[in-house]
């Protein structure tokens, strides 16, 4: 089903990307006539084309109400970081390629923290301000390090007199 043979009370489906992975089932509210699209910008030094067709929809979802802009003939839209589908199969076909980028990720990130560290290396060798940043960094986090365990030691000792103070005044 395209955007624009939905109707009013037909679910609509949304995949919800901005912080996490989250799916929600919506319902059409209203469905608008497809028009032109009027902020299709042809791009510098090219001929202008027909603007494409679009459709408004207006989705009631999670307590809130949104009109979205999708290609008429569409049945799956991006919305930012929202995938909105007129059928699960839409969103499913979303989370199989999200998987599959996901899994190439993990398959990666050993190389890629290898390359990385091998490459902050070769940099500190053949970069001699890059070397002394890298050393006063490490010299501060040192130094950082020391500070936080001598304050928990002021604190235990501190702690210790208090105990003494007490047991001497009863």
């Amino acid at each position: 089903m395209t955007f624009k043979e939905l109707r009013p009370n037909n679910p609509i489906h949304l995949l919800d990307k901005s912080d996490g992975v989250k799916y929600c089932q919506g319902k059409v509210l209203n469905v608008g006539q497809p028009r032109f699209d009027t902020q299709q910008m042809p791009q510098p030094g090219t001929m202008p084309s027909m603007p494409n067709m679009v459709v408004d929809v207006t989705i009631e979802a999670n307590g809130k109400t949104e009109t979205y802009k999708f290609a008429e003939n569409a049945s799956v839209g991006g919305v930012g970081n929202m995938l909105v589908s007129t059928d699960i199969n839409g969103v499913i076909r979303e989370i199989d390629a999200t998987i599959a980028k996901d899994e190439q990720y993990f398959a990666d990130k050993e190389k890629v923290e290898k390359e990385y560290e091998q490459c902050k290396k070769l940099k500190s060798e053949l970069d001699p301000a890059f070397k002394e940043k890298q050393e006063t960094e490490s010299r501060f986090h040192t130094i950082e390090k020391q500070q936080e365990e001598q304050g928990k030691m002021l604190k235990e000792q501190g702690d210790m007199l208090k105990k003494i103070y007490e047991k001497l005044n009863t």
